[in-house]
């Protein structure tokens, strides 16, 4: 089995952009994209409407960046997965959302917690 990390949707991407993610914010080494607003994503650097990294990558910059971390669990008796977001600002472990349905795979459950943290600041 290969694994492969999977990049931001476009609606992801946007929404980020809109919050004040740039593509400068992080070290990629090269590994990022960017979407147009066709919705396709380019590997080219140019113009470019939204930048777009890793789901994980993304993961990281939300909570070294804007302190807030999202965790995504499994279900031990049945195959899926959910997830839960915390706001670590003040220290405290403050959760500020969780997955009120299950999801088919982890990175569904983690792009969606994703969204949520993004609604969540500013």
């Amino acid at each position: 089995m290969r694994i492969k990390d999977r990049f931001m949707s476009y609606e992801l991407a946007k929404l980020a952009s809109k919050k004040g993610f740039k593509d400068y914010m992080v070290d990629t080494e090269n590994i990022y994209a960017y979407y147009k607003k066709d919705k396709r994503m380019y590997g080219d650097v140019g113009y470019y409407d939204y930048p777009t990294v890793t789901l994980g990558l993304f993961q990281r910059w939300m909570r070294e960046e804007m302190d807030v971390n999202v965790f995504v669990t499994n279900g031990i008796k049945e195959l899926h997965y959910d997830f839960e977001v915390y706001d670590y600002f003040d220290g405290d472990d403050k959760l500020i959302a969780q997955s009120d349905q299950a999801y088919q795979s982890y990175d569904e459950a983690l792009e969606a917690g994703l969204f949520e943290a993004l609604n969540y600041k500013r």
